[in-house]
């Protein structure tokens, strides 16, 4: 019998993968609204054309192989498992809700910002979800569950003390 919470969680790291396939992401979605930038600024595109399709299937293709499948691993590695049956499922409820704002607003937020502003809003959302993921989100290759959970106490100790510091001052 093996203890779960010594047993390191994987034996390769996707935290790398994450962070590079996000910058891939923001890269294809700031070429669209490069695009879209250049045609609602009356710019002749048609030698770009191209350019939308090749976008959407690298952001596909990136989103595909990095936060799609990499977020959803990730729940069952850093969440302790008392909290987990109900982190988990909360999770999908925000996901599935986000989708189906974006889906349903796309249009509206289009017509309020433009196509150029709307590919870039959602480049920045990309900037800074990774850099959440770059400064908060631990390396768990070869890391068990308890060793992940300490690096979580010992950042909110630390941030604490920074706050006492802070607040002394």
């Amino acid at each position: 019998h093996r203890d779960l919470h010594s047993f390191p969680t994987r034996r390769s790291s996707d935290l790398p993968l994450l962070l590079w396939t996000n910058v891939v992401i923001i890269i294809s979605l700031t070429a669209l609204g490069l695009f879209f930038y250049m045609k609602d600024d009356g710019r002749d595109v048609d030698s770009i054309g191209w350019l939308p399709l090749v976008s959407l299937m690298i952001y596909a293709a990136a989103f595909s192989i990095g936060i799609g499948p990499i977020g959803w691993g990730m729940i069952g590695e850093i969440l302790p498992n008392h909290v987990i049956g109900i982190a988990s499922p909360l999770a999908t409820s925000v996901l599935w809700t986000l989708s189906f704002l974006i889906t349903r607003f796309f249009e509206d937020i289009s017509h309020w910002i433009g196509n150029a502003g709307t590919f870039w809003f959602f480049a920045t959302s990309t900037v800074v979800a990774t850099s959440v993921v770059y400064f908060w989100v631990p390396e768990t290759k070869g890391r068990t569950l308890d060793q992940i959970q300490a690096h979580f106490k010992n950042n909110r100790s630390e941030e604490r003390r920074v706050g006492k510091e802070c607040r002394s001052r």
